[in-house]
């Protein structure tokens, strides 16, 4: 129950009399959700809406001088509509955020009484009550006031402290206190036993069936031998009551022996089976490699030999050899068999292995490399007299190929006035058409769909000749905007008149740029503007501040100069189209 102190509102008679000067109406507020606005002053009207407390109204008008209704105007569906609302649903103020006093305790309760509290708004005064519910019972200690037995319950109490209120309970009986077993009946092999005990308390007996004790078996005898086509049988029996025990023996398995039918070879698998030398039973036949032979799916140090062996015959590549079979080996061995003339089914034959295992003497050249045509060196088995041939890329361009080295030629073809398309770094029928526009103003041989590295050295050549002095920058130093740092590194010794190189270049300034080309001068004062060969075309980023690097190798063959080789990297800044050469490296 609660108790609410209402204060008293202003007297709806001075609403009434000033009505007239308020003929917009004035803002009151609903005290009470689901407050309804009637079509007219009757609750039998239609109701026109629905409000809820704290939802803002206009009051037009007090209808009749008891002030029971109240005129009004709300929004329903967004247009102000006339209505009738009883004036005890609407409040002059804002329904109050009450915030409350702590409760009061006015009455305490106990165990057999209610309490009672009370809180009060600190805003408004209202004030709110609420009963509060009786405390449980404060018991003391239990006390038996029966002891339980094995034949009756016990019973215990306590006592509320307050009131004097008991409470009741029952305890459980007491277990049986049993005396030992007393065997009635042995148990045998062949019938149960029985045994009782007694309890010491109330004489309650209880009584219990005895398992039968398990056969005393002597030890197996094999009555039929088991064989690889029938079971066999053994038994044993019961020294107390003579049972027989029988037991299956399993067949023996079958004695198998391989025996071929088609041998395999060095190069090819044969067939065999499995005949059992007791009864004659065959297996289905199989296929069955000769030993040493390795498939797709093998594992192991023997997968691991071979594929070194595919990798220093460049069948393979460094990262190939994981000691796994996969679709890589299997392909490496499969072009190692097309060039020896074997059958290339991509197995690892003995035959294929032993071919593997040539004893081959140096690389000699049978066609040199050269700037305009690929090179090929062979090498002899000093065993066999097989003969292995190799091709040496000169690293032609050919049509349909991509990458930033076709952008940069495209690039170096515009800036000298001709057409290849756009700079999408792909080999196509328009740069075709550009290069041999340029190739007939500078008197070069050329045939559509094959850039040879004769034609970059041209047209690198013919670009950085085209180039002004004030775009050409020369070597950076530690405070230019570019500073390109290249170091070239020559991989083992010298073979067959060729020599492979590795090469990394950085830029140590400040300024980005784009790396465009490598170039190789011989003499002792090279004039990298002119003459100059091109050993990689690219476009690489090349942040500032040796943020990152520009990497690879090239090959140079003795017969491109004479003289001493002497190696140049250039860039070019993209938003100013400066030209800056590296350090030259010399070897």
């Amino acid at each position: 129950m609660k108790r609410i102190a209402i204060m008293l509102l202003a007297v709806a008679l001075a609403a009434v009399l000033g009505a007239a000067a308020l003929a917009e109406g004035w803002t009151e507020y609903v005290n009470k959700d689901g407050a309804k606005v009637y079509a007219d002053y009757d609750t039998d009207s239609k109701v026109i809406a629905k409000l809820n407390k704290g939802d803002k109204v206009t009051v037009i008008d007090v209808v009749d001088m008891r002030g029971k209704w109240n005129e009004v105007s709300v929004k329903v569906k967004g247009k102000k509509k006339r209505g009738f609302m009883l004036s005890k649903y609407i409040d002059p103020n804002p329904p109050c955020q009450h915030k409350w006093s702590k409760w009061t305790i006015i009455d305490e309760p106990t165990c057999v009484s209610t309490g009672y509290r009370e809180r009060h708004c600190v805003k408004c005064g209202i004030i709110d009550d609420e009963v509060m519910p009786k405390t449980g019972h404060t018991y003391g200690k239990w006390k038996i006031t029966r002891e339980p037995t094995c034949t009756r319950e016990g019973q215990k109490t306590r006592t509320c402290v307050v009131c004097g209120h008991k409470q009741t309970q029952s305890i459980e009986k007491a277990p049986h206190e049993y005396g030992k077993w007393i065997v009635t009946k042995e148990p045998t092999c062949t019938a149960k036993g029985s045994r009782y005990r007694k309890c010491k308390v109330c004489g309650h007996k209880q009584e219990q069936a005895m398992d039968k004790l398990p056969h005393d078996f002597g030890k197996w005898v094999v009555e039929r031998e088991a064989t690889c086509t029938k079971t066999g049988l053994r038994t044993r029996t019961c020294r107390e009551c003579g049972y027989v025990q029988e037991q299956t023996i399993d067949k023996l398995p079958h004695d198998y022996k391989w025996e071929i039918i088609v041998k395999a070879t060095d190069h090819s698998a044969g067939t065999r089976q499995q005949v059992c030398q007791v009864c004659g039973h065959t297996e289905p036949a199989v296929s069955y490699d000769p030993k040493g032979t390795l498939r797709r799916g093998d594992r192991g140090e023997e997968v691991r030999a071979v594929q070194k062996l595919l990798a220093d015959q460049n069948y393979l590549t460094a990262s190939g050899v994981d000691g796994i079979f996969g679709g890589g080996m299997e392909r490496a061995v499969m072009q190692f068999q097309k060039d020896q003339g074997l059958n290339p089914d991509g197995i690892a034959w003995p035959q294929t292995i032993k071919r593997l295992n040539h004893d081959f003497g140096p690389w000699t050249m049978a066609a040199p490399l050269t700037r305009w045509a690929n090179g090929v060196r062979v090498r002899v088995c000093k065993d066999c007299g097989y003969e292995q041939r190799e091709t040496i890329g000169a690293g032609a361009i050919e049509r349909r190929q991509r990458g930033e080295d076709v952008r940069t030629i495209q690039k170096m073809l515009g800036g000298l006035g001709y057409n290849p398309g756009s700079f999408d770094g792909i080999y196509g029928a328009k740069l075709d058409t550009a290069y041999a526009d340029f190739a007939a103003d500078n008197d070069i041989d050329f045939e559509p769909g094959m850039l040879w590295p004769g034609h970059v050295d041209a047209l690198v050549n013919g670009w950085m000749a085209a180039q002004s002095e004030q775009s050409w920058k020369g070597k950076g130093n530690v405070s230019s905007p570019v500073d390109l740092a290249l170091t070239v590194t020559p991989v083992g010794e010298a073979e067959d008149g060729m020599r492979t190189y590795n090469w990394r270049l950085n830029n140590l300034g400040s300024t980005a740029c784009t790396f465009e080309a490598l170039l190789l001068s011989y003499g002792d004062k090279p004039d990298f503007r002119q003459n100059t060969l091109t050993l990689v075309v690219d476009g690489v980023a090349l942040k500032a501040n040796n943020a990152n690097s520009a990497s690879g190798s090239f090959t140079v063959a003795s017969d491109w100069g004479e003289g001493k080789l002497n190696f140049c990297a250039l860039a070019v800044v993209d938003r100013t189209g400066d030209i800056w050469n590296s350090n030259v490296v010399f070897d």
